[in-house]
Formats: structure tokens, C-alpha cells, sequence
């Protein structure tokens, strides 16, 4: 029984020695990682990256729903609505970042405050309506709720501490 166990405790040593990690799943495809990386330097349009992408997902997780037969439904349902929270979380982020480090994100607040309350209210109609696919997906829901709920915090916090408006003073002119 101590060889089996020591066995098991050596696989796990060379696993973690070796640099082994579990497979994790990209929520962005290789375009969309792409298109991040060009925006490294404007969280403005990071965020609105973000944003679309999100919407492409909660569309994409939609369709599956309203698909009569959707091959493993659960965890397409879930995957797709797993990958809208992790846009969400990510848009999140981005603001969290470049908050304080006055960066004017108010395109971004703007971006954000137009479409996150609608995903918000969707997500609770969806998970009102107590259907058979609310029940499969119902802790990746809960996750994309409050995910969307912290953003929307998150948004209202970046208003208050965005930097003044540059005015241009009386006398300026603009070339």
C-alpha cells in the first residue's frame, strides 16, 4: 500500500517539477487574443473589445438555447456562458487597472454603461424563468450575474474618479 501511495506522491512530484499544467480553455479565440494584444496600450479600446466579445458570446449562448437539439447542451450552455463572465471579469479588470492612474476611460464608461445593465437584466429574466437549461447552467449563471453586477460597480467607481475634462482655456486656440 506504501508503494502505490508513494508511486502516486513521485507522478505528482515530476508533474509539478515538469512544469505540467492542466489544459485550460481559451474563452478568446486566436483573432480575438490578437486584437487584445494590438490594444495592449488603449485600455479604452481594450474594454470595448471586451465588451463585443462578451455580447458575441451571450448572442452565441442565445442561439444555443433556442436550438431544439444542441449536441452535449450542458456543456455547450455552460462553456459559452462560462466564457461571457470571463470577458466580463476581464473588462472589469482593464478599469480596476488604469483606475487612479488618470486615464481618461470615459468612451469606455459610456461603452460599458450602455450595454452591461441590459446583459444584467437578460441574465435575471433568464434565470427567472426556472426552464430546464436554467438548471443546467444554474452556478455558471449565478457567476455571470454577479460578474456583471461587479462590473457595473465597477463602471459607477471609474466615473467618480475620472480626471477633469482638459477645457481648453479662454484664449486658446486649437491648431
Amino acid at each position: 500500500m506504501r508503494k502505490i501511495i508513494l508511486t502516486f506522491v513521485l507522478f505528482g512530484l515530476v508533474a509539478i517539477a515538469s512544469g505540467y499544467e492542466p489544459q485550460r480553455k481559451e474563452y478568446l479565440t486566436e483573432e480575438e487574443q490578437d486584437l487584445i494584444r494590438e490594444a495592449a496600450l488603449d485600455p479604452v479600446a481594450r474594454i470595448k473589445l471586451f465588451l463585443k466579445f462578451a455580447a458575441d458570446r451571450w448572442q452565441k449562448f442565445q442561439a444555443a438555447l433556442a436550438a431544439p437539439e444542441t449536441k452535449d447542451r450542458s456543456a455547450t450552455l455552460n462553456d459559452l456562458l462560462g466564457a461571457y463572465t470571463s470577458c466580463i471579469d476581464d473588462m472589469t479588470d482593464t478599469f480596476d487597472l488604469h483606475l487612479g492612474r488618470r486615464v481618461n476611460l470615459r468612451k469606455a464608461i459610456v461603452a460599458a454603461r450602455a450595454q452591461l445593465p441590459a446583459f444584467l437584466a437578460q441574465l435575471e429574466e433568464f434565470k427567472k424563468t426556472d426552464s430546464p437549461d436554467a438548471n443546467l447552467v444554474r452556478d455558471t449563471l449565478e457567476d455571470a450575474i454577479l460578474a456583471t453586477q461587479e462590473a457595473i460597480e465597477q463602471v459607477d467607481k471609474a466615473t467618480k474618479e475620472q480626471p477633469p475634462e482638459d477645457k481648453p482655456k479662454k484664449g486658446d486656440k486649437k491648431n
